[in-house]
Parts: structure tokens; sequence; C-alpha cells
């Protein structure tokens, strides 16, 4: 009788525990059900909620709020670039600021930005470098690739999915951003800014003094700029020095910006520059030097070299030279920023163009970028965390945070200037008048004032001293450039999201040496704007092996070609002769990679 209630109270004990097992699984599968319910929510844009979820002992990761990232301090190494003006990461005020908040304590490598190029193919082959690599521009687009699919970058995608909240809703929000991040075997191996804005586009400027001394209106054909330029020449000694020494288009051809304004008035979306040397026509994508429209281009240029209305220089000008002629105030169009190439106030006579088109009546198209640009944010296979690194920098996503780690902490706000009391560094908002005077680029200030960042107090103190650029501010007690520009959202369109306006210009030439350039590109070229091929672009592992054997050569023989139909050393007549010679070393086959990758890239 004992032997059998020994057996029976050993089998009630083994169903109890099955039974606790059942209970155990069901609570776990209860637990996953919420956090991921949690991941789906759309997050706030504030960081005002700051206590931890209680998702279990388990769990790293905070997913019920933005701040902190973890629910436990954790530590993890970072590679950071500094200037010779940076402080020590630990004395910057970006990092302290962060480390409270977001609860990872980052463990600091640094290299000196002067000597970053020839510390990482070191680092890299050696495998010497964290888990974190915080760096602009630090990878060429073919580096990325090559070290994800090596492995030594970790493909980020289901991070992603699981815990960048914020950068999902910036994909959803700007669907060509993912596109440009994303490399041909699907994988994101770096995350970069994202930066929506009305800028993008080249320089273009015309000298409107001397546009005026012609009589003559702002062109908007190729025709009608021809005749400017002619009477450009016609003004002669124009300032008045006594030497013939101007010229009605001045600057440096190899840069694009020349080539750009003739193809986008025939209709090709392009930047101008060789590299890559893509140009969009209607939705597709092609090799511009193949197009019938580089002849008309070719045949348009040689038109005007032959006149004179051309520097007969302008294949040989180095940058210091274009300078010296632009402050004399010799160069009556320019593609280039007036402010760097002109006497101290020089800028002012320079008004950006109204885009041309080939024929009266078309309707203009002026390149423009796309959002995506310095890839900036790298987790590598000796990454511990991968998944609070990817939420850290999701943070940077949202307009508050980038704002602050591309100028610091807001002056008048006693949290985030903990420990900074009484210091110079951060910025406020300061309310200014909205009067019939001020012509706006971005921002909707409505009402009879509006709001915008500024680097003085509510008095106009300036909270920096006066022999400190804001550059060295940032560079000493902020997150210097040299790690990351305005970090990962572009700053028009955070400052639109955080209810600031942005460039507001007096419509005076009393402004600032921005106003001349930004007001009247605004005004004449942002509404013409068409986006181009990728800032961003992952060629296979064939492609990028045929473009480094082939493009420099096929690019080297365009451009000494092209130098020679424009001067006239080579006839026009041989065209068809030059379309044979870059086939021949390989202008169809680049031409279908430009092609089908950003076919692929639209889908």
């Amino acid at each position: 009788m004992k032997k059998f209630l020994c057996l029976l109270l050993a089998l009630v004990m083994i169903m109890a525990m099955f039974a606790g097992c059942s209970n155990e699984t069901t609570d776990d599968q209860g637990s996953e059900s919420k956090e991921q319910s949690s991941k789906d929510e759309k997050p706030a844009e504030d960081s005002k909620d700051e206590e931890p979820a209680d998702d279990g002992e388990d769990s790293l990761i905070n997913t019920s709020s933005m701040l902190p990232v973890t629910n436990e301090p954790v530590e993890m190494d970072i590679l950071v670039r500094l200037t010779t003006d940076s402080a020590e990461p630990e004395e910057i005020w970006f990092w302290q600021y962060y480390e409270r908040k977001t609860n990872v304590d980052w463990q600091f490598t640094t290299v000196l930005d002067s000597a970053f190029a020839e510390r990482k193919p070191v680092m890299m082959a050696t495998g010497d470098y964290p888990g974190v690599i915080l760096v602009s521009d630090a990878f060429s687009t073919n580096e990325i690739y090559s070290y994800g699919m090596e492995g030594t970058f970790l493909p980020l995608n289901d991070y992603i999915d699981q815990y960048a909240d914020n950068l999902k809703i910036r994909f959803d929000e700007f669907p060509e951003a993912k596109s440009d991040m994303t490399c041909p075997d699907g994988n994101i191996y770096a995350l970069a800014k994202i930066a929506p804005t009305y800028l993008g586009s080249g320089q273009a400027n015309l000298n409107h003094v001397w546009l005026e001394q012609t009589g003559l209106d702002m062109p908007t054909t190729l025709d009608e700029f021809y005749e400017v330029l002619k009477a450009f020449k016609d003004l002669g000694d124009v300032n008045a020095d006594g030497i013939d020494n101007e010229v009605p288009w001045g600057g440096m051809w190899e840069s694009g910006g020349n080539r750009a304004v003739i193809l986008n008035a025939l209709g090709l979306v392009t930047n101008g520059s060789l590299t890559p040397g893509a140009a969009l026509k209607g939705d597709e994508a092609f090799y511009f030097p193949l197009q019938d429209e580089f002849k008309d281009y070719l045949t348009y240029a040689n038109k005007l070299y032959t006149e004179g209305l051309i520097d007969p220089d302008v294949f040989t000008l180095t940058d210091e030279e274009v300078v010296a002629k632009g402050q004399l105030g010799t160069i009556g169009f320019m593609a280039l920023t007036p402010r760097y190439y002109t006497a101290e106030g020089g800028w002012e006579d320079y008004t950006y163009i109204i885009p041309m088109t080939d024929e009266a009546g078309e309707t203009p198209v002026w390149y423009k970028s796309t959002y995506v640009n310095s890839p900036t944010f790298f987790v590598t296979d000796n990454c511990e965390y991968p998944e609070v690194a990817v939420r850290w920098i999701d943070i940077f996503y949202t307009a508050e945070h980038s704002l602050m780690a591309g100028y610091g902490p807001n002056w008048s706000d006693a949290d985030q200037m903990e420990g900074w009391e009484g210091s110079y560094i951060g910025w406020s908002a300061i309310e200014k008048p909205n009067d019939e005077n001020v012509l706006w680029t971005t921002g909707n200030p409505g009402g009879d004032t509006y709001q915008t960042l500024s680097f003085t107090d509510t008095e106009g103190n300036q909270l920096r001293p006066a022999d400190m650029s804001s550059v060295q501010l940032r560079n000493m007690y902020m997150l210097p450039w040299a790690s990351a520009a305005i970090f990962m959202m572009g700053d028009e369109w955070f400052y639109t999201q955080c209810g600031l306006a942005i460039t507001a210009y007096e419509n005076s030439i009393n402004g600032t040496t921005e106003w001349q350039w930004r007001s009247t590109f605004y005004q004449n070229a942002s509404q013409y704007q068409v986006i181009g091929y990728p800032s961003m672009y992952f060629y296979t592992e064939e492609q990028t092996n045929w473009i480094s054997e082939n493009l420099t050569m096929l690019n080297d023989h365009v451009s000494a070609e092209e130098a020679k139909f424009i001067t006239g050393a080579r006839p026009l007549d041989e065209f068809d002769a030059f379309i044979e010679e870059i086939k021949a070393l390989g202008a169809e086959e680049y031409n279908t990679i430009l092609h089908d990758y950003y076919e692929n890239y639209k889908g």
C-alpha cells in the first residue's frame, strides 16, 4: 500500500512539472507577442519618457520608449574620427549627454582626420577595428559592399526591422533612401544620412550687373544664352583695368558643372560628371557620351569656344587661377559658387540662372541629387550587441536628436545643459518678425513672427567667444564634423520638423554671402529640379570589377576627345568615329550597367 501511494505521489509531481513547463512556455510566447507589438508601434519623436519597460530579466533592449536604449548600462566600443582642434570624446557634450540618456557607454578608438586614409587599410586588413564605426564617408560604396560580402560589416536588415522604428518611418517617407542604402544582394551594410533638401543642384551663376549693361533679359533658351554671352564679349573692359581680360564664360571644364548647364538644357538630367557619367532621359538611365544629345552639346560648346565666348584656357586652368580671374571681376558666367571665386562683395553681382531649354516653350529640367549621402554608421563582426548599436543610431533619425547631434543642446533646456551650465555651447530658438522683406527657402512661419535657431541668447548675446568659429566650437564640445556631418537627417528637414524656419534671407544685398545664390536659386531654379541618378550606388562584384578595369580608360578618352571637339582640334564630322572608339573601350557595356542598375533601383 505504501509503495502504491509513493508511486501515485511521484506521478502527481511529474504531471505538475509538465503543467509548469506548459505555463512557462505560454508566458514566454505572450511576452514575445507584446514585445513585437511594441516594436510595430510608431515611436514618439521625443525623449521625455525615459523609464525602461519591464520586459523581463533577459530583455536587453528597452522597447517601450525611445530612451533609454537599454534596460541596463551596456559598454561598447566605437571608432570616431577627430580633427586637430577636437576635444577627446569623453570631454564632448554629445557623448556625455547620450551616455546618460541611452545607457550605452562607448569606449573610444580615435584617429585623426588627416591620418584616417593611411590607418584604414591596415586596420581593416588586420581586423583591428572596433564593433562600431561612426565616420562620415569613411568607405566607398565598393568597399562597403565588399566588406559586407566578406562578413566584416554585418547586414543590418533584420536589426532595422526589429529595432529601428524611426528609420523605418523615414524609409516609408523617403523610399529612395532605402534603395540608395541597399546593396545588390539585398542587404544594408551601412546607414547613411537622409537629407531631403531644396538644394542638391550644382552651381550656375550669371553676372547680373553685366546683364543689366547689355539691356538683355535673363536667358531661358540656349539661343538666348548665346546672345547674352556675345553681348558680354562686346562690353569690353568691364572692370576698367585697361586689360582685355574679360571672359563671358569662365571656370574649369573638368568639374562637370559646365557640361550640366548645356546637357540639362538638352533634356538630360545629369550633374555632368563623367563619374558615373550617368544621365536620366525620361525614366531611364544611360551613359551620356553615347547619347545623341552629347553631339548637340559638343556642337553648341564648340560654337561658343570658337567665337571667344568661353575662356580659351578652360581645359587647363587650376582652381587658384580661376579664383585670380574671379577676384579681378572678369567672369560673366560661372558654373561655380561666386563667393569662393570673387573678391569680397563680388558675389553680390551674380544671380542663379533660370534653367534653360533647347527650344522656347519647353519645360526645363534641372539636376537634383538624391537625398542619401555620407554613409556614416557601420556595425562590424567585432560587435557584441549589434541590436544595441542599431537601436542607438535609430534615435538620430528623428528631428529632435538629429538637431542636437548637429548643433548641441538647447541653451534654455536645463536637462540638455546638465553639467554644462554657464558654458557657451548650444543654441536657442528666437523669434523674428515675419515682414514682407523676407524671402523663405524652407519652412512656413505663419503669423506675425517665426522661430529660428540661433547661436545667440534671447537678448542677442553671442553664445560663443568672438574668436571661435561655429565649426571650432562643434569640434571642441559637440560632435566633430569629421565624425558626422549634420548627422543622420539633413538640417532643412529637422528645422522644419522642429517648428523652426531655415534660411530666411532679407531680400536685400545687405544680407549674408549666402543670400544671393540661395535666394536666387530658390526663385529661379528649385521648381525645375528632377532627381537624378542615385548619389550612392552599389554594383555587383562583376560590375565593380569591370568598372575598375575599364572606366578610367574610357572616361579619359572621352575627356580628351571632348576637349578636342570643343576647341576645334578635332572636327565634329568625326563624331561617329568617336562613338566607335568609345564602344571599343566598353561604352556599351557600361551603358548597360547604368541602365540595369537604375531599373533595379527603381524596383
